[in-house]
């Protein structure tokens, strides 16, 4: 997602309802990019902060890409939402 978006409204925009454990990581364009993946603005029509990462051309998106783009992220920041079940 484009911008800083807490774990509760991620959960909101891509699921449309709030689960109890949300959970969020984070990069930037410039983490991605330096690892070579392709970011680009995706707009939906619920999710106008949505985000499209390609890897590089012509690669297969196995273990080792896989791996590649998780180090972009920081570890999870999990929020735990309660009054909700």
């Amino acid at each position: 997602m484009l911008g800083e978006v807490d774990a509760s409204a991620a959960s909101m925009l891509v699921l449309k309802y709030l689960t109890p454990w949300a959970a969020r990581r984070v990069t930037t364009v410039g983490a991605l990019r330096a690892a070579g993946f392709r970011v680009v603005h995706s707009p939906t029509k619920t999710n106008r902060l949505h985000v499209s990462v390609y890897g590089p051309e012509q690669a297969e998106w196995d273990s080792d890409l896989a791996e590649k783009f998780n180090a972009c992220f920081t570890e999870d920041e999990g929020t735990e939402v309660t009054g909700h079940g």
